[in-house]
């Protein structure tokens, strides 16, 4: 499958936008690490979190330049999280934001780490 880079600033009609993909971890909030817990929240709640590269749960999200990337690092990473106690559901979206500067650079950061983690290095 041949990867699809997502469209960067100057794209859209609004020069701001930029567009990447992220992977999402829904779980309910009793599954969730107790640093991540919201105390105010109650435990059946569904939550959305993300992974990082390394594969750990976060509320920041990664950004991806290719929904391919992403969808081979979903898979990869439901792989490992199958070993992990709580069941979690992971899927792919593709979004846009108008923080053009930081999407742009923490797109490339993090492709860079994906693939690093795929490719085995």
């Amino acid at each position: 499958m041949e990867e699809v880079i997502l469209r960067s600033a100057g794209d859209f009609p609004n020069k701001s936008v930029v567009e990447y993909a992220t992977v999402v971890v829904k779980l309910r909030m009793r599954d969730i690490p107790e640093s991540l817990q919201n105390e105010h929240c109650h435990e059946d709640s569904i939550v959305h979190l993300f992974l990082s590269s390394n594969l750990r749960l976060t509320f920041k999200e990664m950004y991806l330049d290719s929904k391919e990337l992403a969808q081979k690092f979903k898979e990869f990473a439901d792989i490992k999280l199958k070993k992990r106690t709580y069941t979690a559901k992971t899927f792919v979206e593709v979004r846009t934001s108008t923080r053009k500067i930081t999407t742009t650079a923490m797109r490339a950061k993090h492709s860079i780490a994906v693939r690093a983690l795929l490719e085995g290095k």
